[in-house]
């Protein structure tokens, strides 16, 4: 889901979780369920898999995005 991309996009980004949540407008719980989601959907055990998987991504454009889309 676009949600989901953007939680992934801003967690390779070293964004922490409550830090996703203030700049999406969610609550910490619900970032882990999109993380959640995305590490299973990926077959990922842990935010550091998913950074090493995403490394050569250049997710800055989403730093640059209106965050409440």
């Amino acid at each position: 889901s676009p949600r989901e991309q953007y939680v992934t996009a801003l967690t390779c980004l070293k964004y922490t979780n409550p830090q996703i949540a203030a700049r999406l407008g969610l609550s910490v719980e619900t970032v882990r369920t999109y993380l959640r989601k995305v590490l299973n959907k990926l077959g990922l055990q842990n935010k550091a898999d998913l950074r090493v998987l995403f490394a050569p991504w250049d997710f800055s454009e989403f730093e640059k995005r209106d965050s409440h889309r």
